[in-house]
């Protein structure tokens, strides 16, 4: 998002190699979705409006962030999805990377960790001391946004790391439908040390680590209202997760009375 105006437009190499980082969370077995989600690569693979579940998450992200980072699942998750010319083959391309969370079955949180790990260049927890990873993490922003919603929108993706910025708050999560929507939010890097400390005792809620943060220091968690929201997404389609095969065909129905309409 461009000051107040709203408008989108691509980063110039000098903003790329300093702007904030797209984390694409793809690493979940969709054990929901089982009986269309059959193709390698899982729910990312699945098409709708003629491209892939990880295509328009990346293409929402790509306008505002430098890099973008997918974390997949080891089990049989290649994130090799392509839909005709609309691929994204992770690795083919120089602004998006793939890794593999390093716990299976360890759940967004523990895949969120190793994405902010593999950014900061850490190895694994604990491979530099609290105070020298407060340092260089601070000055990581991220959005964070899972697979499973490829209507989010790239206005949305600009409002988060905005208020991010704004407000020097470690964490941005818009409060949609009566819940924090922690699967569309931003992050500071900085946020790494309380997740890694939530899940050691194990613990791997996302909602449960929000309140745990807010808790300790309330400036760290700004929530974002819905009518913030709804200025730029005013039907909130940003957050319609696909976690069934009936969410599946109801936003593929919606995509095409759009169609008709246009």
């Amino acid at each position: 998002m461009d000051g107040e105006s709203g408008v989108d437009r691509a980063l110039s190499p000098r903003e790329a190699a300093r702007a904030p980082v797209g984390i694409v969370l793809a690493g979940g077995r969709s054990t929901r979705l089982r009986a269309v989600a059959t193709r390698e690569g899982g729910k990312a693979a699945l098409t709708l409006g003629g491209r892939t579940l990880l295509a328009a998450v990346v293409a929402a992200l790509e306008p505002h962030v430098g890099r973008i980072v997918v974390v997949a699942a080891h089990h049989g998750m290649g994130v090799r999805a392509t839909a005709g010319s609309d691929a994204v083959a992770v690795g083919s391309r120089p602004d998006v990377e793939t890794i593999h969370d390093t716990v299976a079955d360890g759940g967004p949180l523990s895949a969120l960790a190793d994405a902010l790990r593999h950014v900061a260049g850490l190895r694994d927890a604990g491979d530099a001391d609290e105070a020298a990873r407060a340092t260089g993490l601070h000055a990581i922003e991220a959005v964070v946004v899972s697979c499973d919603v490829p209507l989010v929108r790239p206005e949305v993706v600009g409002l988060l790391l905005e208020r991010l910025r704004l407000s020097g708050a470690r964490w941005v999560v818009p409060e949609v439908h009566g819940h924090p929507q922690v699967l569309v939010s931003a992050v500071r890097g900085d946020l790494l040390p309380a997740i890694e400390r939530h899940l050691a005792t194990g613990r791997r809620d996302l909602k449960g680590l929000l309140g745990t943060v807010a808790h300790a220091d309330p400036t760290a968690v700004v929530r974002l209202d819905p009518a913030a929201v709804a200025l730029v997404d005013p039907e909130f389609d940003s957050f319609r997760d696909i976690d069934t095969p009936d969410d599946l065909a109801a936003l593929r129905a919606r995509l095409g009375s759009r169609s008709s309409q246009d």
